[in-house]
């Protein structure tokens, strides 16, 4: 589940202001942590069916095809004039 970042923020500055050892943010949060401590094992395996299918996707490769994962090395900067200059060059090994 996705919170809203301003749910987020307001949960980041409470803490901030009120040390906790631990910071629930929304129902679902609140729900995992009492059955974890109800039932510890119970709510590792229920995570581990739910969470890790829910993480794979054939929509997102695991190596994704941009600049980070390619074979070239590029290099940008601004010169004196305030232009950007790219600089590609392609790795060999």
């Amino acid at each position: 589940m996705i919170y809203p970042p301003e749910s987020v923020a307001e949960a980041i500055l409470y803490a901030a202001e009120h040390p906790k050892r631990d910071m629930h943010v929304g129902g679902q949060a609140k729900l995992w942590a009492i059955l974890g401590n109800v039932a510890p094992c119970l709510t590792d395996k229920i995570a581990e069916a739910i969470m890790f299918r829910g993480q794979q996707s054939v929509d997102r490769p695991s190596k994704p095809q941009d600049d980070m994962h390619s074979t070239n090395r590029v290099t940008a900067w601004k010169g004196a004039d305030g232009t950007k200059v790219i600089s590609v060059q392609e790795v060999t090994t």
